[in-house]
């Protein structure tokens, strides 16, 4: 929306008739410094447009950062399960019982 009204705003200020429309309108009271305003809201808007598109910028690229860390996270967690898993399984198909490995296996109680 900003990109539009900056690109409105510099045609408009564009116009070869903007002095006419300075001068003759309401005997040059109405308007007496449009295109210094027009100059001004152009240079306002570029402003806040870098300001934004930087802004933009570092929150996506610590976003894409964040990304990455939680992938990671969620890799090393899956590897631990995965060695946990084989080490209790290995257990079990070596003989064991699940009550010499498991807490609580045997307990009726246990939630």
């Amino acid at each position: 929306m900003l990109h539009n009204i900056n690109i409105a705003v510099m045609r408009i200020s564009e116009c070869s008739n903007i002095d006419d429309l300075r001068i003759h309108a309401a005997d040059g009271l109405f308007l007496p410094d449009l295109p210094d305003q027009f100059i001004d809201l152009n240079r306002q808007l570029n402003d806040c447009l870098d300001l934004w598109s930087f802004d933009l910028f570092k929150y996506e690229q610590c976003l894409i950062e964040l990304h990455r860390t939680v992938v990671h996270f969620q890799f090393q967690h899956q590897e631990a399960i995965n060695r946990v898993l084989k080490h209790y399984l290995s257990r079990y198909v070596h003989g064991e019982t699940t009550s010499t490995f498991v807490l609580y296996a045997g307990n009726e109680q246990a939630d």
